[in-house]
């Protein structure tokens, strides 16, 4: 029998969190059938034993699966084995070291339904980092459902609206198999999600947006997002500016633009000024305020942090070397 969802899991030193996730996983009150795959990228500690110890007590309903990477290729590389291993209807990736809730699957799945199966539901996320931002739809406004692909396309790339991380995202797994380009950059090692939205957007035509909080974002100091090789993020953001600028069409051109320019000042940012002090500024009003007031706080770092015309000058220079898409998909 067919799965309904693909739970995708990549996992790296992840003997801390990987038995926490799954027992989470295991708890779930979803009542059909789905799998679990945890892609292990050749971690060098004992994920492997992690794993197996685990393993042990998952209920025979769930069909868990564990591959490992011979060598370390990344996330982009990891995420898409377990993609071309799935076989659910469709696919949902969490990341082992972050949490869920005992009602994750059924509220997604319960939303899905409501909307006649969607390309895409994007489940609430809860951040427990200051620097990411809670995912609050009901707080931002969003609607619950769209039904266009201009609508759909417009809200994905929209970074104030959607979070650009592949997490909690219920999508049809038929969606990579039509569209290649939401398969994750391989050589691209930070940042790879924010390349994979782009696509994403390119992809989807209906969207529904599960409002009850079911997936816990963590920021450890061990994840690959905390590291300060400014050498790795310049390479990451410079693959990512080159190829999507390549890539730009309607609809939607102006978002599209804007997602750049978030890459762009992640690469002018490397060295960690802006974020540290944004996520001091946080940390003073006590780490969790509301996204009405975070915004402006951000916007007024970003003026202090970066030149428009450095941004505009960039832009220019690449759009006159490169052709751009014109068709709409």
């Amino acid at each position: 029998m067919i799965p309904e969802i693909s739970i995708v899991i990549p996992a790296y030193k992840a003997v801390p969190f990987i038995g926490r996730l799954l027992s989470q996983i295991y708890a779930q009150d979803f009542d059909k059938d789905f799998e679990c795959i945890v892609v292990d990228d050749c971690s060098p500690d004992d994920t492997p034993g992690a794993f197996r110890k685990a393993a042990e007590s998952c209920p025979p309903h769930i069909d868990l699966k564990y591959l490992r990477n011979q060598v370390n290729r990344g996330p982009g590389f990891t995420r898409n084995e377990g993609i071309r291993a799935a076989t659910g209807k469709y696919i949902l990736m969490f990341d082992c070291d972050d949490e869920i809730t005992p009602d994750c699957l059924s509220v997604i799945w319960n939303t899905a339904e409501k909307y006649g199966f969607p390309d895409m539901v994007v489940g609430s996320i809860i951040c427990e980092s200051p620097k990411v931002g809670q995912s609050d739809f009901v707080e931002k406004g969003l609607p619950d459902y769209v039904g266009t692909h201009e609508e759909a396309k417009a809200l994905i790339i929209d970074v104030w609206s959607i979070p650009q991380t592949p997490d909690n995202k219920l999508i049809k797994r038929e969606l990579f198999e039509s569209h290649p380009n939401i398969f994750f950059k391989e050589d691209v090692r930070i940042a790879e999600d924010m390349c994979w939205t782009f696509y994403l957007a390119k992809a989807v035509n209906t969207m529904a947006l599960a409002k009850k909080p079911t997936y816990v974002y963590k920021l450890v100091p061990t994840g690959l997002t905390q590291t300060n090789d400014g050498e790795l993020y310049c390479k990451s953001y410079t693959i990512i500016m080159d190829d999507v600028l390549k890539h730009i069409d309607d609809p939607c051109r102006e978002g599209q633009l804007k997602l750049v320019k978030r890459f762009y000042w992640a690469w002018v940012a490397y060295n960690g000024k802006f974020n540290s002090e944004y996520e001091r500024a946080i940390r003073l009003e006590g780490g969790h305020i509301t996204w009405k007031e975070r915004k402006p706080r951000l916007k007024l770092l970003m003026h202090k942090y970066f030149s428009p015309k450095r941004y505009i000058n960039y832009i220019k220079k690449h759009l006159l070397k490169m052709p751009v898409e014109t068709k709409t998909r």
